[in-house]
């Protein structure tokens, strides 16, 4: 958050949050960003994340529940990411958005 320089709030209350193996995160659920717009291409999504650390090679880790929600087509096949599920291809465009904060390409 610090290098993107993204404003972020603070929890009235912090919040347990767990990694995969359902061990808590030592340093999460403090803060969480303002709504971002992700941009990759023509696909775009304004959400509200978490933030918690991350390896040092780690910039941004999105969710399980952003990818199930924007699923990628072909994603272990083909390295040039694509999102064109038909939610996507009405939901998520340029549109929809209001705000450009983090472009992804």
């Amino acid at each position: 958050m610090e290098k993107l320089t993204l404003p972020c709030e603070r929890h009235k209350q912090n919040i347990a949050i767990h990694n995969f193996t359902g061990e808590l995160v030592p340093g999460a659920g403090q803060e969480y960003t303002i709504p971002i717009t992700l941009q990759h291409r023509e696909h775009y999504s304004q959400e509200v994340f978490e933030v918690v650390p991350l390896e040092p090679e780690v910039n941004i880790f999105l969710p399980f529940w952003w990818i199930v929600k924007h699923p990628l087509q072909e994603a272990w096949r083909d390295p040039d990411l694509c999102f064109n599920s038909p939610s996507c291809s009405k939901l998520c465009t340029k549109a929809a958005t209001t705000k450009f904060s983090l472009s992804l390409d």
